[in-house]
């Protein structure tokens, strides 16, 4: 067990007990990480382009969750968690069962031409069990006096 944070550059890593991340945030810029079924994980989680964060039944993330990546397996974000797309806007993988629980948001950076994604692969699913959508507002964009959503 550390109080450190954990960084996955190139390889496969299975993450097997709660504390084998150690207790900073979790980033994973190349390889994959897999993360062991049934556990919770309070840590944040960043996902590079050439990484894949994987999941397994009755995985829980209850920190943050952004990057450009590929998320695969499942994978549920729990109360208080918050699932942000890219660093900035940008796209992120679901090739698995991706569940935004309840408690848990989805913040999505909105700007006059662009938006944060999700891109979800052919048999992918996305399901939200009570999550809140909190939009992130740039470049001055945000809704006028009587609009609707």
């Amino acid at each position: 067990t550390y109080s450190g944070g954990t960084t996955v550059e190139a390889g496969l890593v299975r993450a097997t007990g709660t504390s084998s991340l150690g207790s900073g945030a979790v980033a994973v810029t190349g390889g994959k990480l897999v993360l062991g079924d049934g556990l919770t994980f309070g840590n944040s989680f960043a996902v590079d382009s050439n990484g894949v964060l994987s999941g397994g039944v009755g995985t829980v993330i209850n920190g943050s969750l952004a990057g450009v990546g590929t998320l695969a397996g499942a994978l549920q974000l729990g109360s208080g968690a918050v699932l942000q797309p890219g660093s900035g806007i940008g796209t992120l993988g679901v090739s698995g069962a991706l569940t935004l629980g309840a408690g848990a948001t989805w913040a999505v950076d909105l700007s006059a031409s662009s938006s944060d994604r999700l891109s979800l692969a052919a048999g992918a699913s996305l399901t939200s069990n009570g999550a809140t959508l909190r939009p992130v507002f740039a470049d001055g964009v945000g809704p006028a006096g009587n609009d609707a959503f």
